[in-house]
């Protein structure tokens, strides 16, 4: 008994597999990077609000709102789950 094996089909399934992973990849950093100047525009509204300095706080946090919302657009597969805080236990 003899087997013919084409490996046509297997090239290509790897190439696109790697074609996705590499755009995970891109999502995730852009997903990282963006998220670090979330908490950052926070921590910096936070002590903008101590300081009774509101309207500053807004716009950082009107800011940082809007850079939340554009990474929902923009995050694939299901990275999106790093954008919701966790449920309490």
């Amino acid at each position: 008994m003899s087997y013919s094996v084409s490996f046509n089909d297997v090239e290509k399934s790897l190439g696109i597999f790697s074609h996705q992973m590499k755009q995970l990849e891109i999502s995730r950093e852009t997903l990282i990077k963006e998220t670090r100047e979330v908490i950052s525009l926070c921590s910096k509204a936070i002590i903008l609000l101590q300081r009774n300095k509101i309207p500053e706080a807004d716009t950082l946090v009107d800011k940082s709102s809007s850079l939340i919302k554009n990474l929902k657009n923009e995050v694939i597969l299901d990275l999106d789950r790093y954008l919701w805080p966790d449920e309490p236990e």
